[in-house]
This record gives C-alpha cells, sequence and structure tokens, in this order.
C-alpha cells in the first residue's frame, strides 16, 4: 500500500512539475512528499527526477513509470465508478435464505413485484430447513422463526406467526366439530413434523388465564407442512398450521379454523441480516419493501 501511495505521490509531481505545487493539491507538507519520492526511488533503485534548487527534469525511467502510473489512476478511477454505483443503486445477486414453507407461500409471490421495481437485482430464494450460517454461506438475509439466539445480527420483526388447528368441511361433516380442546381426542390428528421443533405428542391452548394440553395421536405424519395441508384439504382429519400456510384456503373456506376462542403455540418472524453498517443497497432496498409489504399482511 505504501508503495501506491508514493507512486500516486510522484505521479502528481510529474503531473505539476514542482513538488511545491504537488503538495498544495495533496494537502500535504512538501517535505512530505519529497519524502515519499525518494522512497519510491530508493526502492526501485533509479532516479525518477533529477532536482536542483534551479531545475526539475523527469528521468526517461521516471517517464516510463508515470505511463504506469496514469494507467493505475485510470483503473482506480474505474474502480471507483463502479463501486459508486453499488452504493447508489441496487443491483447484483441477493441470496435470501428461508423454509421451504414460509419461502415458497410467502416470499417467492413477492419477488415479481421486486424486481419490476430493482430490475438490476437478480434473487437466489435458497430454501432449506436448516439455519443458515448467513456470513459463512455468502447469505444476505434470511427469514427466521422465534427468538433469535445469535445477538450480533441485525433482526427486524415482520409479524407473529399463529399456529392454527384445522380442518376441511367434509371432515368436519362426518366427525363433527371440536368446540374445546378435551374434543380433539377423539378425533384423527395430521402431524406436521416442524423443524426444530419436536414432535407434537400433545397440543397446548390458552383461555382466560389456563392452559389446557391434550395428547394427540397421528395416523399420518410429515415433516413437509404442505404434505400435511393436503391431507386436511382431502379430509384426513384435524392439522395445526401456521396461519399464513393456510391463510388463503380459510378464506376460500376449502379449511375451516378451529377452537378460535383459544389462543395456541405463537413465534414472530424476523427479517435477518449480518451488519448494521454499510448495508448493501439491495439489501436495504429488499428489506424495505419486505417490511413494507409485511406491514398490510392480516392473517
Amino acid at each position: 500500500m505504501d508503495r501506491l501511495i508514493n507512486m500516486m505521490v510522484f505521479a502528481q509531481v510529474v503531473e505539476s512539475a514542482s513538488f511545491s505545487r504537488a503538495a498544495e493539491a495533496l494537502g500535504m507538507a512538501k517535505s512530505s512528499v519529497s519524502k515519499k519520492v525518494r522512497d519510491l526511488e530508493r526502492e526501485l533503485g533509479v532516479r525518477l527526477i533529477q532536482r536542483t534548487t534551479r531545475q526539475f527534469r523527469v528521468t526517461e525511467a521516471g517517464e516510463a513509470l508515470q505511463r504506469h502510473c496514469q494507467q493505475i489512476r485510470r483503473e482506480l478511477d474505474l474502480a471507483r465508478d463502479t463501486l459508486s454505483g453499488y452504493v447508489q443503486q441496487p443491483s447484483g445477486i441477493l441470496r435470501i435464505g428461508a423454509s421451504p414453507l414460509f419461502g415458497n407461500v410467502m416470499i417467492a409471490p413477492l419477488i415479481p413485484a421486486f424486481q419490476q421495481l430493482y430490475p438490476q437485482v437478480r434473487v437466489e430464494l435458497l430454501n432449506s430447513e436448516r439455519l443458515s450460517d448467513l456470513v459463512g454461506e455468502g447469505y444476505d438475509l434470511s427469514l427466521r422463526m422465534g427468538k433469535l439466539a445469535d445477538s450480533s445480527l441485525v433482526a427486524t420483526r415482520l409479524f407473529t406467526v399463529r399456529s392454527v388447528l384445522c380442518a376441511s368441511p367434509g371432515y368436519l361433516r362426518h366427525a363433527g366439530v371440536p368446540t374445546r380442546p378435551a374434543d380433539i381426542e377423539r378425533h384423527r390428528y395430521i402431524r406436521w413434523m416442524a423443524p426444530s421443533v419436536p414432535p407434537y405428542v400433545a397440543l397446548t391452548f390458552s383461555k382466560a388465564g389456563r392452559t389446557y394440553t391434550v395428547p394427540v395421536t397421528s395416523q399420518f405424519s410429515s415433516n413437509d407442512a404442505l404434505a400435511t395441508k393436503m391431507v386436511a384439504l382431502c379430509d384426513g382429519g384435524l392439522a395445526m398450521l401456521p396461519n399464513y400456510a393456510i391463510h388463503q384456503e380459510l378464506e376460500e373456506g376449502r379449511l375451516v379454523a378451529l377452537l378460535t376462542d383459544y389462543r395456541s403455540h405463537e413465534a414472530p418472524i424476523s427479517l435477518v441480516y449480518p451488519h448494521r453498517e454499510q448495508i448493501a443497497p439491495k439489501v436495504r432496498a429488499f428489506a424495505d419493501y419486505l417490511v413494507a409489504r409485511m406491514r398490510d399482511v392480516d392473517l
């Protein structure tokens, strides 16, 4: 780095044809400018400038070096201009980590409109049940549910996910509608083995300060929430699923929310990224976009 600085100081001296004028242009003391040129000459082993009290002349070696210095300066200017585009305009590849369920249901539908706003951003949505190492695996941001263990991450809470007990109208017509938690024991239960959560052996509800725990057994279990939902839609039994995953089915009447006057499991969904300072425009743009879109979510 010292060599590069010394070369840029030398180039300014040549362009100014004077140590004094170069020092003024660089905002440095004349003695510092002279020292950097001497250090460069000593390192390269050649005389670059012949100078006396009355004469200033660039040597042949100095002229050759000056041409290289001009090329280096052009490359530095080009690099600066390129990076300024990243600082000012969202662009480049945006890597987003999410669970398959949240990524497919909530994030993927929002990508086309985001790219209409920022056409220079290429999005990679990487769905995985495993919690990603944002920095180590090169993610720009991720969506996470529940309490965040890593306090070094920057998190923006989007909304709270509620677990909803539901079933299809067809199933309820022949099996009956549960009106209290204890009724669940006589129903078929479809178990979603959610990631990072022990498989349900009981469901817990609360109401008016009281807690109700109901044991459940399952004839069908899956680690895939979409598979669990499909079985419920096909009259397979009761299922406990995140509200965002069944919002459309509830609105259309293909699933019915049960025990709605009881509360069940809740957890926050957060947008997480690794740095608070010098956030890339593509990350800031998507974070702002997602927060604005999720502000309207009413589940």
